[in-house]
């Protein structure tokens, strides 16, 4: 079900429920139409219930092109604790079994903004965006966004026949009013966009 409802500083949420019917999805009223549709958009990309994002191999190729994650990665394995000691030897094995994005997803379920900024030594305004954006199945949703973005702009179709993301496209969609979506703030490299349009 959709319903409007506000939490502070969020946009929209989505709660899983016992069943694929049973979700909620909640949008801010506060918002434009144009948004709240952007929102939903974005919600909608987390009713798939995680499946496409629990693949250990599509966490990592998803990984692997998000710089907030490699950041927060990064960072992780500097901190003095056990999840900074548990970073640093799966790192320093080469991370074989590809666990590095479940231990960080792990990690990250139970802390708040201001226990990561704590933990990490940053801004509380810092750890909110990286705990947000490192999630692969945040950027899943946002490329679910970008999609209804590039047909609502008429750039790209990515139903029907399969038919290639280009950088020609990227750049259209650049060029537009269009609205949040943390793929083209320009931390994301293009060609990693691109990959994700494609791959993902």
């Amino acid at each position: 079900s959709i319903k409007e409802g506000y939490k502070v500083g969020a946009r929209g949420s989505y709660r899983k429920g016992k069943s694929d019917e049973t979700g909620v999805i909640t949008i801010n009223p506060n918002l434009s139409e144009s948004e709240q549709k952007e929102v939903m958009t974005h919600e909608l990309g987390h009713t798939d219930r995680k499946i496409l994002t629990g693949d250990r191999s599509v966490r990592k190729e998803i990984g692997e092109r998000n710089p907030y994650y490699k950041k927060l990665v990064g960072l992780l394995s500097e901190e003095k604790g056990e999840i900074g000691e548990n970073i640093r030897k799966l790192l320093n094995e080469g991370d074989p079994e590809n666990t590095i994005p479940n231990v960080v997803n792990d990690w990250l379920y139970y802390k708040d903004a201001k226990d990561l900024a704590k933990t990490l030594n940053i801004e509380e305004n810092e750890a909110n965006t990286l705990k947000w954006a490192a999630a692969p199945y945040e950027v899943r949703s946002e490329l679910v966004k970008l999609r209804y973005q590039l047909e609502k702009e008429g750039i790209y179709k990515s139903t029907g026949d399969y038919k290639e993301f280009t950088k020609d496209h990227l750049n259209k969609i650049k060029k537009t009013k269009q609205g949040k979506n943390i793929l083209l703030d320009g931390k994301f490299k293009d060609k990693d966009v691109i990959w994700y349009m494609n791959n993902i």
